[in-house]
């Protein structure tokens, strides 16, 4: 492949709509903030020290103190990088066309918006792969940083650095920290674990462990306190509460209410109002 690479700006122009190198960089002290959609490329990333913040589309944002790879895809909104301003040594690479369609369809570049992050076990090696991608394109040989680049998208599929169990279990907690405070919202078990890598069976185990109940009883509960609150404080319908906690219909709220706290949602709310 013959490229023409604009020093100045980092950026590399492939011949052929099969692949292209887009931009490239090595920047040992990056302090910007990035908040934006990337149209029709994939950008590739690597943090080998400092702290990063990463969040794709409306999910949970990571904070990350160790190496990571993350990366980008057409279609969502990405921010990441560091309010606070303070530096980390990035390395990142920028790729497009045919060719980077069909690793995303395979599954070789796997989907941002599932979990697009990886937390590598060996970060040497990975940091020494992306120097000699980006010095080869710096060379102007697309063709030997297009092999090294395959490289490393292989290396996503290989096992994870072992801190990973501590990334998940802060993303536990925020997950939990959500659903107590937004119990009426839907809560999908298998695309949760999904997004954390995670089996739906090891998911819930771990959940349980994290928050002390297994994910549905938790959901449950979070909800039944939200009707109790609800109940002491409020006027409003029985139909209304259910609806407002997330329950199906008023009798699947009454059910899940008496089976919490022993007694039906209406008589609570007669005690609590002769109680005063």
């Amino acid at each position: 492949m013959d490229g023409k690479l604009n020093p100045m700006h980092n950026l590399i122009f492939l011949g052929g709509k099969d692949f292209r190198f887009t931009l490239f960089n090595h920047l040992p002290d990056f302090t910007v903030w990035i908040d934006k959609v990337f149209p029709d490329y994939v950008a590739l990333n690597y943090a080998h020290t400092g702290t990063v913040k990463y969040r794709c589309g409306d999910g949970e944002e990571q904070v990350f103190t160790r190496p990571v790879m993350w990366w980008t895809e057409p279609g969502p909104r990405f921010t990441y990088g560091n309010r606070e301003r303070s530096g980390w040594n990035h390395y990142y690479v920028c790729f497009a066309g045919k060719r980077a369609e069909e690793w995303r369809k395979s599954g070789l570049l796997p989907p941002a918006r599932t979990r697009g992050w990886r937390l590598p076990a060996e970060p040497e090696a990975v940091k020494e792969k992306f120097e000699r991608m980006i010095g080869w394109l710096g060379r102007e040989r697309p063709d030997r940083a297009l092999a090294v680049l395959q490289d490393v998208l292989l290396d996503l599929h290989e096992p994870e650095a072992t801190t990973a169990p501590d990334l998940r279990a802060q993303a536990l907690s925020r997950l939990a920290a959500r659903v107590k405070a937004k119990p009426a919202v839907p809560f999908d078990e298998v695309a949760e674990a999904r997004r954390l890598g995670l089996s739906p069976v090891h998911f819930r185990r771990l959940f349980a462990e994290q928050a002390g109940l297994p994910p549905h009883r938790f959901l449950v509960r979070a909800r039944t306190a939200h009707a109790e609150l609800l109940l002491r404080t409020t006027d409003l319908p029985l139909k209304v509460v259910a609806e407002r906690c997330g329950f199906y219909d008023e009798y699947h709220f009454s059910r899940m209410y008496r089976r919490e706290y022993q007694v039906p949602p209406a008589t609570y709310r007669r005690r609590v109002r002769l109680l005063g």
